[in-house]
Order: C-alpha cells, then sequence, then structure tokens
C-alpha cells in the first residue's frame, strides 16, 4: 500500500541496536523527534575573479528525540549508556512504524549515530521529560521499502 495521505505523528518508531541489522529495541515514551539536514561551505577568493567560489561540504545530520523519562525501559536505558561511554549505535526510522499494515511497518531508515548529548526536566506536574541528540556516523541506509525523509 503506498502512503499517499500525511502520516499521523503518533506512528512514528525509533528503536536501536548495538550492530546494523542487529535485534533493535523500541526507544518508549518518546512523543517528539526532529531532523536537520544542513551542509558546510567552503568559500575561496581568487585574485581574477568578482565572485568567490564556493564548494559545498558534506552533509551534517543530527536528531532531537525527547519525550518521557521511563527509567527501566530498555532502549531508554541502551540510550543513555551509549552516551556515557560515547559508543555508535544503529537507531532504525520508521515514521509508519505503527501502522496496522505489515508492510508499511518496515518503511524508514537506519542511521548509526552517537549520542552526542540527553536531556532531563521535571516539575511539580506532569510526567518527567527526557530526550537525547544523535549525531551522524555515516549515511542513512534505507530499509526493505523505505525511504529517507
Amino acid at each position: 500500500m503506498a502512503i499517499l495521505t500525511p502520516v499521523a505523528g503518533k506512528l512514528f518508531r525509533v528503536s536501536a541496536a548495538t550492530t546494523v541489522g542487529g535485534s533493535y529495541t523500541v526507544v518508549k515514551g518518546m512523543n517528539a523527534s526532529e531532523k536537520t539536514t544542513n551542509r558546510t561551505t567552503e568559500t575561496t577568493d581568487t585574485f581574477d575573479a568578482t565572485n568567490a567560489f564556493t564548494d559545498t561540504g558534506s552533509r551534517e545530520k543530527t536528531y532531537a528525540i525527547n519525550g518521557l523519562l521511563i527509567p527501566d525501559d530498555p532502549g531508554q536505558i541502551m540510550v543513555r549508556d551509549a552516551e556515557r561511554v560515547d559508543t555508535v549505535l544503529f537507531f532504525k526510522f520508521l515514521p509508519v512504524g505503527g501502522s496496522a499494515y505489515a508492510t508499511e511497518n518496515v518503511r524508514g531508515f537506519t542511521h548509526a549515530c552517537k549520542a552526542g548529548s540527553t536531556r532531563w526536566g521535571a516539575q511539580t506536574s506532569g510526567a518527567q521529560t527526557w530526550g537525547f541528540d544523535l549525531v551522524s556516523q555515516g549515511d542513512e541506509v534505507i530499509t526493505t521499502g523505505g525511504y529517507i525523509i
């Protein structure tokens, strides 16, 4: 089934594994995610040209993922541990991961990333929050039948 209508954010899933294609663990409690792609540039002037030459550099991709703190969630523990020891995890992003259609559940991408930072917050009313930022460690890989956003 093709996805021809906007996808509900509630269907989004993010999971992590220690090896690409390994056993992925869903990071539960997350309720917001943002991916940013930037490109560095290098500008060089020359004596004989009016305009500078600008070369585009490589893409820099980062993710900000936020949600609710679930201290005993295996996915959250995996991310916190990886951040603490500065190791790479393979994150699988499935924009339609919660879909009822089995063929849609695998549509997404996997990206090797390091947890660059984590966030935690608490207030007297409401649940405690927790989030993390990821920094790419290579290119994304499309999952079976998937796509890169």
